[in-house]
């Protein structure tokens, strides 16, 4: 295979890319790292910030965009035991998800609160997902991890629902990242 050379450059002598490729930049790099075992109420059929789960960033330019990197681990006690969506605000708008249409459950991504979980009280979930926003603005953006389900109940963030002191009840972390990115 013959090696191709732009430029008539051996490869070692490339210093850049052609200025007609459009690179992307990272500009800032902002995380939230929430590690306290918590637990938090939520009503049927309504959005709910995870507590803790929330970071600030001020884009540089209204051309940014902000890449937003979400993990949360999770239990529910509820009287519904059936699926539950994971998702996403910035500021008070819900972002990256589909619109509600009739009476669907809806968010970024599903979290499986199974029968198994409920009945061991010892089996806490992680859920993750990434979307990328376009705010537009150069003014602070909050963004929040949300929680939605069919039914009331508790959740619990980063620990199980028991919370027993055993080498068989978990606790973690949960967090949220953001980039802004040139565009």
């Amino acid at each position: 295979m013959a090696i191709i050379k732009p430029n008539n450059n051996t490869i070692s002598a490339i210093t850049a890319l052609p200025a007609a490729i459009s690179t992307g930049k990272v500009l800032q790099v902002v995380q939230t790292n929430y590690t306290t075992p918590t637990s938090m109420s939520f009503s049927a059929g309504t959005v709910t910030d995870i507590t803790g789960v929330t970071v600030n960033i001020t884009p540089a330019s209204t051309s940014s965009k902000i890449l937003v990197m979400c993990r949360v681990m999770v239990e529910c006690a509820s009287v519904e035991i059936d699926n539950s969506m994971i998702g996403l605000k910035r500021g008070s708008t819900e972002v990256g998800g589909v619109s509600q249409t009739g009476s669907r459950n809806y968010g970024i991504t599903v979290f499986n609160i199974n029968y198994y979980a409920q009945e061991n009280s010892r089996t806490p979930e992680t859920s993750s997902f990434q979307y990328m926003d376009s705010p537009s603005s150069t003014s602070e953006q909050t963004y929040k991890a949300t929680f939605r389900h069919e039914g009331s109940g508790t959740l619990y963030i980063n620990r199980t629902i028991t919370d027993d002191s055993a080498s068989n009840s978990e606790r973690g972390t949960s967090n949220i990242t953001v980039m802004e990115i040139a565009s």
